[in-house]
């Protein structure tokens, strides 16, 4: 597990196949409405939980939903 604000290791990195990529997503929370979180261009999905920020405002989205975040670049984070 990667370190991370405070020390503890953000959600794990799950992929999807999207044509011939796999696009990097993960999920926090389990609240009863889906949220579906867009960053802009620029981050890096395993980035945002070494930012306090980032990290509250997630957190704070996840206290009543399921959030999903998602690398919107494919370019930063895919598997084969």
């Amino acid at each position: 597990m990667r370190q991370t604000v405070g020390g503890m290791g953000g959600p794990e990195t799950q992929y999807a196949a999207v044509g011939e990529s796999d696009v990097a997503y993960q999920i926090l929370g389990n609240g009863p409405r889906d949220l579906l979180y867009v960053y802009g261009l620029g981050a890096h999905i395993e980035w945002y939980w070494e930012s306090p920020g980032h990290v509250e405002f997630f957190r704070r989205l996840a206290s009543f939903s399921r959030l999903i975040l998602f690398d919107r670049r494919l370019l930063w984070r895919r598997d084969g």
